[in-house]
């Protein structure tokens, strides 16, 4: 058996007690305020100029991460001799949480902030279990899967299959072959790190992650869960390559489903 420790971030309460037994999607823990939903937008840009959406970097105004308003300028198509700009404004509000190269689309996620009308936010058990200790910072569930507790994490809950790839600071071996998989390396840059996220990654683990980047990601609110594990996890981890996995970013727990 496993002990998995799950960590209840800050605004959250323990709905379950010792001895609970629990299934997959079990509501564990909730917040203490209610949220309201954040809904997703898409906005076309390649069909909106008419142009190939490997390209729409070169018009965009906005990098993955920023706030956008409604009404602000989201990308320019300059105008050539005697011709005026032509500008896409955007229609939403929220942070761009998606710039995907594949189909020209820009994801743009509303804020969601307290509103008496909205839903508590839960956070669910990953896995079946017995509830070994609990309070209001911390939920252990003794189960027979393998759990692995991350030295780090953020971002929401995702599933996926496990596609490990070397250093990528080394080599940049990002493409379309991670969409809604779950990128296991050494260590990310930068660039690779937003490109990963924009191009659907479904949820990153690395042994190495800039504080810089991890904060930059915090504030801009990502919903891709990113994580962080030792040496001994990360071996484990790739040893499961091509196995199902579930992240999750606010309890950083990792599950090799």
């Amino acid at each position: 058996m496993t002990l998995l420790p799950v960590l209840l971030p800050e605004g959250y309460k323990s709905e379950v007690a010792v001895n609970d037994k629990l299934a997959v999607g079990d509501t564990i823990a909730i917040a203490t305020a209610a949220k309201k939903d954040a809904s997703e937008n898409i906005v076309n840009v390649a069909f909106y100029f008419g142009i190939p959406a490997q390209d729409i970097h070169k018009f965009l105004k906005k990098n993955l991460g920023d706030a956008v308003s409604e009404g602000e300028l989201l990308a320019e198509q300059k105008g050539g001799f005697a011709k005026s700009p032509k500008k896409l404004i955007s229609q939403f509000s929220g942070t761009i949480i998606k710039i995907d190269q594949t189909n020209g689309d820009v994801g743009i996620k509303g804020l969601s902030g307290p509103t008496e009308k909205g839903t508590l936010e839960k956070i669910i058990s990953p896995v079946a279990g017995i509830v070994d200790f609990c309070n209001n910072e911390k939920i252990v569930i003794k189960t027979d899967k393998d759990a692995i507790q991350a030295l780090d994490g953020l971002g929401e809950e995702a599933e996926g299959q496990l596609l490990h790839l070397e250093d990528l600071e080394e080599t940049g071996l990002i493409s379309s072959e991670i969409s809604a998989k779950i990128i296991l390396s050494e260590s990310i840059d930068r660039v690779s790190l937003f490109k990963a996220i924009g191009l659907d990654a479904n949820g990153i683990i690395v042994k190495t992650l800039e504080d810089t980047d991890f904060i930059d990601l915090t504030d801009k609110r990502i919903p891709t869960p990113v994580m962080t594990v030792g040496e001994d996890d990360y071996r484990k981890l790739i040893k499961a390559n091509g196995k199902k996995v579930y992240l999750g970013g606010k309890n950083k727990s990792i599950v090799i489903l």
